[in-house]
């Protein structure tokens, strides 16, 4: 059974932890200077940050990077982390995802790490690329968090203008 995003806040309070691990929840969002998310313990879970448009710039411990179109930044659970609108950046245009990991993914993550868990992947462009591929998964992730598992799957396609309660979905996950 799916979990809607009913009553979730847009930004982060100060000091919410994020979801919980067993819990998918992923989103989109088109930012304006003056969004950041402060988390001072960090998250609970995995968190992974696609940029397709603008500029975002992530903390992670004493870790920074900058993310542009086709950056790929995962921040492991419980380190204190921030980001937000890269400062002179007029927005930042991202998918986001917290989530468990499997263990195989330290393997992955290994040779893009930045330190105090942060890794940074540029996986690279074109059409049928490994950017495609990463921006057709977190398609596919929002529209099957909102599936309920019975009748027609849903469709994974971009739509040409989302609605704005479209923008966030909440699943449990199971065997992660």
């Amino acid at each position: 059974m799916p979990v809607t995003a009913v009553g979730l806040p847009e930004t982060v309070a100060p000091g919410d932890p994020g979801p919980p691990p067993g819990l998918v929840v992923v989103g989109r969002y088109d930012e304006l200077p003056g969004y950041t998310v402060h988390r001072p313990r960090g998250a609970d879970s995995w968190l992974l940050t696609w940029t397709v448009g603008g500029r975002g710039t992530l903390c992670q411990g004493r870790t920074e990077t900058g993310a542009g179109a086709g950056d790929l930044v995962v921040l492991a659970p419980g380190t204190p982390h921030r980001y937000g609108v890269q400062h002179g950046a007029d927005h930042w245009r991202f998918w986001w995802a917290h989530c468990g990991a499997r263990p195989s993914w330290t393997a992955w993550l290994g040779p893009h790490g930045r330190g105090d868990g942060m890794y940074v992947v540029t996986p690279g462009a074109g059409a049928d690329g490994p950017s495609a591929r990463i921006e057709a998964a977190f398609h596919r992730m929002l529209a099957d968090a909102r599936w309920t598992g019975t009748g027609t799957p849903p469709q994974t396609a971009p739509p040409a203008s989302a609605p704005a309660d479209d923008r966030v979905a909440v699943a449990v996950a199971h065997g992660t």
